[in-house]
This record gives C-alpha cells, sequence and structure tokens, in this order.
C-alpha cells in the first residue's frame, strides 16, 4: 500500500499545484491528503467529471503546469465530451494527469473482481475506453512500491508534457493506505441523520407510490427501511448507477402517468452533478422531489458537496418548482410530505440532515433486473396511465 500524502507528494514534486474530481471511494485516502495541503495547491471538488476537464484546462491554460483530475471509471463518459472536444492533440492540446479509481477492475489475467452489478460493465470498457479516447494509460497496483509508482508518475507526466494530451493513472483497490491527518470532525448542528429523515418520509405516505432513489447510501437505507417495515420493494426503482440522473428517470415516468405522484428521492452530490434537469422536473406538476441534503458525498467517504454552502431550496424555486419547503425535523418533513400529495402542481422538498451513516448499512440482495420487472408491474397494477389533461 501508498501512504496516500507521500503520493500527493510525488505529484507535487514533479510541479502539479491544482487537483479536482468528483470523490471515489478507492481515492478516499489520496482526496483527503489533497485537501490536507492547504494552500500548497488548489483542490476543487467538482460538480462533475467533465466540469472538472474544464477547470484543467482553464489551469494550464494560465500556468503551462499539467492539472491533476480524479475521478472514478464510471464518471469517465462525463469527461469524455472536453477530453475529445477541447483536451485532445487534434483541438488545444491540453496535458494533464487522470487518475482513476478503477471499480470492477480486470486482473492480471483478464478475470474480473467481484463488485456490484453497476461496476461490471464499466470495470471492462474502462481500458479500452481510454485506448479509444488515445490516452496512454499506466495501472498502479497494490503490490507497488513508492519507488515504481514515483517511476509510474514521471513517465505519465514526461509523456503528458511531450505529446500534449491527457494521460491516465488507474487505480486499483486497496492502493492507499489510511490517511492518519487531519480528519474534520462531523458538525451535525443538531440535524438527523439521512436514515431517519428517510423514514419518517416513507411514513407519510398514504399508500404505495413510484419512486425512484438516487444512487449511493439513500438506496441502500431505502431498501433496508423497506425491510424492517415489511413493505413491497416493487413500488421503487433504485438508480444504483447514472448518478444524477435519478430526478430524470422520475420525470421520464411522470410524463407517461400525469394523474399519479411519483416521487424522486435525491442527494445533495446528485442533484448537483447535473442539475440543469431540474429545469424538467419543475415543470411536472405530479413530481415530488425530495433531496436530502447532508453537504456531503456521504457514500465515497464524505468529502464536502457545494451544497453546504449554497440554499439548493432557492435553486428549486428559481428552477421552476411551484411548490419549496426546507425542512429538518420530524413535523416539518411529515407537514410538507402531506401537502406535497394533494398538491395540484410541482413539489421539492429539501431535507436538512446530517453527514454520516450506520457502518452496517447493507446492499439490496434484489438484482437489477428483478427490480426492474418487479417496479414495471407495479406501475402497470397501481397507477393509472391516461392522457396528459392540458
Amino acid at each position: 500500500m501508498i501512504e496516500p500524502n507521500q503520493f500527493v507528494q510525488l505529484l507535487m514534486n514533479f510541479g502539479i499545484r491544482s487537483f479536482s474530481g468528483v470523490p471515489d471511494s478507492l481515492l478516499k485516502e489520496f482526496c483527503l491528503a489533497v485537501e490536507d495541503k492547504g494552500d500548497q495547491c488548489t483542490h476543487t471538488i467538482t460538480a462533475n467529471e467533465g466540469g472538472a476537464i474544464g477547470i484543467a484546462i482553464g489551469h494550464y491554460l494560465a500556468t503551462r503546469q499539467i492539472p491533476v483530475v480524479y475521478m472514478q471509471n464510471s464518471g469517465i463518459g462525463n469527461a469524455i465530451n472536453p477530453l475529445c472536444s477541447l483536451a485532445d492533440i487534434e483541438v488545444y492540446g491540453i496535458p494533464m494527469l487522470l487518475i482513476i479509481g478503477w471499480r470492477g477492475e480486470l486482473d492480471e489475467s483478464g478475470e474480473q473482481i467481484s463488485d456490484e452489478p453497476q461496476h461490471v460493465k464499466q470495470g471492462k470498457v474502462t481500458e479500452p475506453l481510454l485506448e479509444t479516447l488515445s490516452i496512454p494509460t499506466a495501472i498502479i497496483g497494490s503490490e507497488y512500491t513508492l519507488t515504481t509508482v514515483k517511476n509510474i508518475i514521471a513517465d505519465a507526466v514526461n509523456t503528458a508534457y511531450q505529446k500534449s494530451i491527457p494521460v491516465a493513472l488507474l487505480v486499483r483497490k486497496n492502493i492507499f493506505s489510511f490517511y492518519t491527518g487531519n480528519r474534520e470532525p462531523i458538525d451535525n448542528n443538531q440535524l438527523p441523520l439521512r436514515e431517519r429523515a428517510l423514514e419518517w418520509v416513507i411514513s407519510s405516505f398514504t399508500k404505495p407510490l413510484p419512486t425512484v432513489c438516487t444512487t449511493g447510501m439513500l438506496s441502500r437505507e431505502l431498501f433496508e427501511l423497506r425491510n424492517k417495515r415489511k413493505e413491497s420493494h416493487n413500488q421503487d426503482f433504485l438508480s444504483i448507477g447514472g448518478m444524477g440522473h435519478a430526478s430524470q428517470i422520475t420525470y421520464g415516468i411522470a410524463l407517461e402517468m400525469p394523474n399519479n405522484k411519483v416521487i424522486c428521492l435525491d442527494g445533495d452530490g446528485a442533484l448537483l452533478m447535473h442539475l440543469g434537469g431540474i429545469t424538467n422536473t419543475s415543470q411536472a406538476k405530479n413530481i415530488i422531489h425530495i433531496i436530502f441534503n447532508n453537504g456531503v458525498h456521504d457514500s465515497v467517504g464524505g468529502q464536502k458537496t457545494q451544497a453546504k454552502n449554497i440554499s439548493l431550496s432557492n435553486l428549486a424555486s428559481a428552477c421552476g418548482y411551484a411548490n419549496v419547503v426546507t425542512a429538518n425535523d420530524e413535523l416539518t418533513i411529515c407537514n410538507a410530505v402531506e401537502k406535497a400529495l394533494i398538491s395540484p402542481s410541482s413539489y421539492c422538498i429539501e431535507i436538512l440532515c446530517s453527514p454520516g451513516s450506520r457502518c452496517n448499512v447493507g446492499r439490496p440482495n434484489i438484482s437489477p433486473y428483478q427490480s426492474r420487472d418487479s417496479f414495471q408491474k407495479f406501475l402497470v397494477t397501481s397507477c393509472i396511465r391516461q392522457t396528459k389533461v392540458e
């Protein structure tokens, strides 16, 4: 294993002073070490990976220094547009170093290491995808020494500079040791944990409703709460991948079933990743959009999001939601949900909650195919699909 601070220092020894990206569980300790560098470098946690590529381009234009962009391999899709249309050697030729956490990785023999369903395909196509993008890639394994890693970084930086191209470091699982530096204590300001607030929400529903839940901890907690309450999972579509797209899935359902309330359970990080989507969802009179804002990326290490510093309620209102409520206690949350259920227009509820979750939150034990089929059956048998009323 590599000590995270030593890895970051290696990068800085090669003149790297700009770090931006979207946090990943495999890179959690690395991200903490970068954040701890303070004013020795710039570190920006971006809403999505494409935005990080944009920051990297701007940094290079201003300084002629190579920047680092970090992400999970699932975020490569968000980064492809600016990588191809701006950073590529056939356009502006912008050198940068991509540090990519490899979920669903393949071992040396080409066999895939067991991972969650949403990471299987992405894991298989990560190397071929980078090759298709003409991005030279080096893999960092857990058995590598610091000297070996230093040489890999040196080669990557030199290639990026000499050829004016992005170069990638593909990071396997268990590369970084536990970071022992500063870890900011959680300040919950007496706010409820997300799981507690979620239970208040679903307790307020008077009947099963089509519910789309965002990726990460929220979906896992919803699944466990259904089990705890002996409720069916059929009403839930868990968006276990595709971070930031839960609201648009909800919108697609709501368009076809305008006489039914459709619920979107969202997170602050996911919402920000594709924030423009709420300009659509806000126009659907039958959507209840519930955003759990704890100000962090909880499922990948607790790194801060910009939602900690802004009002998502004000954003939702500006983007067209007819009704917007901010809540942080049981009574306000339950009252807001009850009003939303009978409202004739779109409703957004921002729930302010505390970072953190139980350490033993499980994962869904129903396959995505089973979940899809049962959810579709629920829509057919429990919802009214009629022509929209103008």
